[in-house]
């Protein structure tokens, strides 16, 4: 059905018109559902350019193509490549949104994980701090989220110990 639409898209509103965009992007997530990374990726990444062509670097969609993309590059362990998507839309969201805003500390976690994945456990360490202070600020420490954050704190943390022995 994504398939059909994007075609549909394509023909009837041409390649760069945002709805188009939408199909692309919708595409390239189900195929990544399915395990299809390798062409989920080239769908993001192409969403992306074009969003960021039609749209700007800023634009809200845009900011969710370029999350797509950092999330199907860490599912396929392309570490390095995610782990710079990730900071780049860190300092986007931090930029354009707020540093508390909740699409901002969702990210900080995304690349708190893929530092974690690559055996950088002082900088996941240092983010997932960040996260866990501004959650602390805006939902309060007994929340869920924070909890949880928490608990990716005591993971690196256990695993820069295990490292150091």
């Amino acid at each position: 059905m994504h398939r059909r639409a994007l075609e549909l898209r394509q023909k009837v509103l041409g390649p760069e018109h945002p709805d188009t965009l939408v199909s692309i992007n919708d595409l390239g997530w189900s195929l990544a559902r399915q395990g299809s990374y390798g062409e989920a990726e080239k769908l993001h990444q192409q969403a992306f350019k074009l969003r960021e062509k039609v749209l700007g670097p800023s634009h809200p969609e845009t900011l969710i193509s370029m999350k797509f993309l950092g999330l199907v590059l860490i599912w396929q362990k392309k570490y390095e490549k995610g782990e710079k998507i990730y900071r780049s839309l860190t300092e986007e969201q931090e930029r354009t949104l707020v540093p508390e805003h909740p699409e901002t500390l969702l990210t900080m976690i995304e690349l708190h994980k893929c530092l974690y994945n690559q055996g950088v456990y002082n900088e996941a360490e240092a983010i997932i701090r960040q996260v866990l202070e501004r959650q602390r600020k805006v939902l309060g420490p007994d929340d869920s989220w924070t909890l949880e954050s928490e608990r990716d704190l005591d993971v690196v943390l256990r695993a820069a110990q295990a490292d150091l022995v």
